[in-house]
């Protein structure tokens, strides 16, 4: 089924305002197979030439295709409504809704990425495809350093030295290399214990070099010993009054 971009009912002076975007829904054998679906698709367009980056003030930014790869999830399904209007000169027409019949898809099986695909998203787009199947993962090496700039929620913007030196898990944060004030993006450790910035959006984990790894070990470790000084302290401060009472 295809129905046309919400904004695109809206009417200026009885005449459309132009919108040429779209959204796609099909039936697929199990709802919980779209998770991943969209990465696989996206790496494929890219693969298949139908990719760019969405570059921010400083030439970086998220892998993205000619569709939005973000919206496949369960929940989307409802996303599509009807918009608020204000003023006289604006109007809302009927929705534009094409129904094509077909059958249902089995996604986990339509798109398979092979190692050329892999290859084309390293060279052409720094994006390193890992994971295997239906669960696959997109990794940027090259962007994020210890000094790189991020907007974290509750915290202004910081940089991953001064995560590290919190000595907190996770900070949400802004994507930082799409445009968006959403924060869905997070600041966090990894099962390495190296921490990194996912783009929940983007569908992107920025990790560190080993360069900056090795860096980064070094401050968790400095971290680590003050943050373990100042508790001894205050132990000894808290049996000092014990002592007095």
């Amino acid at each position: 089924m295809r129905v046309a971009s919400t904004s695109g009912r809206v009417l200026l002076d009885g005449e459309p305002i132009n919108s040429n975007g779209c959204r796609y829904w099909f039936q697929v054998n199990n709802a919980a197979a779209q998770n991943g679906f969209g990465r696989r698709l996206k790496v494929k367009a890219a693969a298949a030439g139908l990719g760019f980056q969405k570059l921010d003030k400083n030439g970086k930014g998220a892998l993205w295709s000619i569709f939005d790869p973000s919206v496949f999830s369960c929940e989307r399904i409802v996303f599509d409504g009807k918009p608020n209007i204000y003023g006289d000169r604006l109007t809302l027409r009927e929705p534009d809704i094409q129904v094509t019949e077909g059958g249902v898809a089995y996604p986990r099986n339509v798109v398979a990425i092979t190692s050329d695909d892999r290859r084309v998203l390293k060279d052409n787009y720094k994006i390193k495809v890992s994971g295997n199947g239906g669960n696959i993962f997109l990794i940027n090496e090259e962007y994020l350093t210890l000094d790189t700039e991020i907007e974290a929620q509750g915290h202004g913007v910081i940089t991953v030295r001064d995560f590290i030196a919190s000595g907190d898990a996770k900070w949400r944060c802004q994507a930082t290399y799409r445009d968006s004030s959403s924060w869905n993006g997070a600041l966090q450790y990894g099962r390495d214990g190296m921490p990194h910035l996912i783009d929940y959006g983007g569908e992107t984990k920025y990790v560190l070099s080993l360069l900056e790894q090795m860096e980064a070990g070094r401050l968790q470790s400095e971290s680590q010993k003050e943050n373990a000084a100042h508790l001894a302290a205050v132990m000894a401060d808290f049996s000092e009054e014990l002592d007095v009472n």
